[in-house]
């Protein structure tokens, strides 16, 4: 299980932080942080497959900004994710 993740960019927009970047998933997924406090939601779009039978990837978010997903087809995955939520910097 193992996660790399690049942040890109930030902003803020009201009283929200929006937080973007690329990740990398090596096996089934993992848990990686946003840097938000609290993750109101969250988006990933994969790109590609090692293996080319395409990827889906489930996301759970939890009060702590850490986001967990799961690769439930393909070997290796890139992906673009963007997060919004609350605290953070």
């Amino acid at each position: 299980m193992a996660v790399t993740v690049t942040v890109e960019g930030s902003s803020v927009v009201g009283a929200q932080r929006n937080i973007w970047g690329t990740l990398a998933v090596t096996s089934t997924g993992g848990a990686f942080s946003t840097g938000l406090k609290y993750v109101n939601s969250v988006e990933v779009s994969s790109g590609d497959t090692k293996d080319g039978s395409g990827i889906l990837i489930q996301k759970n978010t939890s009060s702590n900004g850490d986001v967990t997903i799961t690769v439930t087809s393909g070997e290796y995955t890139e992906a673009n994710w963007s997060a919004t939520g609350y605290g953070g910097g």
